[in-house]
């Protein structure tokens, strides 16, 4: 696997290779080369998720699966709550969320990519969206 961050250390096996890149720039991949794309609570911290979104449908395969987790707009209360005033989480990275998503501006957002099929759920009691999108 491949992964991209900001900020990486030693990748976990042999078989996986770790970039320190933004993911909101173009990936250096070619078209058509990924069998599956994961932002696992990523794009509520990129200056353009618009970008993100169209590198991942450029770089799927025809058939291939785009996956996202973000947290609900409906969080952002409650973890500024747990973050900035009691302190239970890292405060910095709740602060670092630049936007929070409703289902339908996520897939909006991923439909605006080049995304046909975009199916979005909540989860840990709706506060949580999850987005499989394919080309």
């Amino acid at each position: 696997g491949i992964g991209f961050d900001i900020d990486v250390g030693p990748p976990p096996a042999a078989n996986v290779q770790l970039h320190a890149q933004r993911v909101d720039t173009p990936l250096p991949l070619p078209d058509a080369s990924a069998d599956l794309v994961t932002c696992l609570a990523v794009i509520e911290h990129v200056d353009r998720p618009d970008v993100l979104a169209a590198e991942a449908r450029r770089i799927l395969r025809p058939g291939g699966v785009l996956v996202v987790t973000t947290p609900a707009a409906q969080a952002k209360p409650i973890l500024e709550l747990i973050s900035v005033r009691l302190r239970l989480i890292d405060p910095a990275e709740i602060l670092d969320h630049k936007r929070y998503y409703r289902p339908s501006t996520l897939r909006a957002e991923l439909e605006r990519a080049g995304f046909a099929a975009v199916r979005v759920s909540r989860f840990e009691l709706g506060l949580n969206l999850a987005a499989v999108a394919r080309p």
